[in-house]
């Protein structure tokens, strides 16, 4: 592991390297910016580089640890005695506040180490414990217990939060006192995609690092070294991604070219008279996951885009080539339709759900949107 591995983000990379260089580390980061682009992978590199005592440049430049040594081997399996993680865990049954894990249960136990094992095979893996759904002060405890004794190294001690939007009343009072009055030779960082739900209390006492949505190159090249995607799923894949790694990765899981006919199908009943077909095939689109929903409106996008990319000459650039009959034949078709519109209307949708707006509605009005932008008139016949 190194930077080389984190996705993306120079600028970060050399915001952190500077600051080992420096000597001008700070106390607390908060490592924020949109969901799935690297924040905990950039937050556990940055706590290697840390703990290792051979960190030196690397040939991009950048300090970064050593990869071989004893500290590195124990800071890459998350064991290292001075890299501390926190997450969000289950409540478990008994009453103990000292100690986070004492009170779980054998299977909720099995679950934190399962999650802490991916997390350190994969760091863009993202932590999801079954009924954890905030940071407990006992977990801010742990941080103050372990940042008051000696590093093991000599080095500093750093403690991770990963999703510190989760952290409750309790704990965000606890750690809010850490905050001021940080112990020497500690760093906190902080990840959250969600900053705004931290107290700004918090938030003021910590260097804010704020990350950037991924380039779809960038995606698509990761997605092709890392897991050995082919080309065109990948491009495809990175281009719904929204900028997300973990969203890219997602979405592989599912049927793509499902979801491709049915969104041309969608497209095709937005512009005839059949409305029963629209409405069963907005009814079944609400009854999925709203992530679902999105990243069927981002193939949307991709393939209207492709109608934009045809009715102005450049073919070349078509993302959907195995539709491209369909899309030749909707260009011929609707030769005044206002795709830039439609685009827009699809970017608001997915902007509607992204702010938890009502689904069924949501679909409703883009159909309508569909129809007034790119249908000369309503035909009865699907025209794709």
């Amino acid at each position: 592991m190194g930077w080389s591995d984190i996705i993306g983000e120079p600028r970060v990379k050399r915001l952190l390297s500077s600051a080992i260089e420096r000597g001008r580390v700070a106390h607390a980061y908060l490592f924020t910016g949109p969901e799935g682009i690297g924040k905990d992978a950039t937050a556990l590199e940055f706590a290697r580089a840390l703990c290792c005592p051979s960190a030196a440049l690397s040939a991009e430049g950048l300090i970064e640890a050593c990869g071989h040594c004893p500290d590195c081997r124990r800071a890459v399996s998350l064991e290292h005695p001075d890299i501390h993680i926190v997450f969000s865990i289950p409540r478990g049954k008994g009453t103990s506040s000292n100690d986070p894990v004492e009170n779980l249960s054998e299977e909720e136990l099995r679950s934190v180490r399962r999650e802490l094992a991916e997390k350190a095979a994969d760091p863009y893996h993202h932590i999801n414990v079954p009924r954890a759904a905030e940071i407990r002060i006992d977990s801010v405890r742990m941080i103050r217990r372990f940042a008051s004794m000696s590093s093991s190294t000599g080095r500093w001690k750093t403690f991770l939060v990963f999703n510190a939007d989760e952290l409750n009343e309790e704990a965000s009072d606890a750690l809010l006192k850490t905050l001021e009055e940080p112990p020497a030779g500690t760093v906190i960082v902080l990840t959250s995609s969600f900053a705004a739900q931290l107290r700004p209390t918090i938030v003021s006492r910590c260097e804010t690092v704020q990350f950037d949505l991924l380039g779809e190159e960038e995606i698509e090249n990761a997605l092709r070294t890392r897991l050995g995607i082919d080309e065109g799923e990948a491009r495809l894949a990175a281009r719904l991604s929204g900028g997300s790694y973990r969203h890219a990765v997602e979405v592989l899981g599912e049927d793509l070219q499902e979801w491709r006919n049915e969104v041309v199908d969608f497209i095709g009943y937005s512009l005839t008279t059949r409305y029963a077909l629209l409405a069963r095939r907005i009814e079944q689109w609400a009854k999925a996951d709203r992530q679902a929903v999105t990243n069927r409106l981002r193939l949307m996008l991709s393939w209207v885009r492709d109608v934009f990319l045809l009715q102005t000459g450049s073919p070349e650039r078509v993302l959907n080539i195995d539709m491209e009959s369909r899309l030749e034949r909707f260009v011929g078709r609707y030769r005044s339709a206002r795709t830039a519109d439609a685009l827009a209307s699809i970017e608001l949708a997915i902007g509607a759900l992204d702010r938890n707006g009502n689904t069924l509605l949501v679909l409703a009005n883009l159909a309508a949107e569909l129809r007034r932008n790119l249908a000369e008139k309503e035909a009865d016949a699907i025209p794709l």
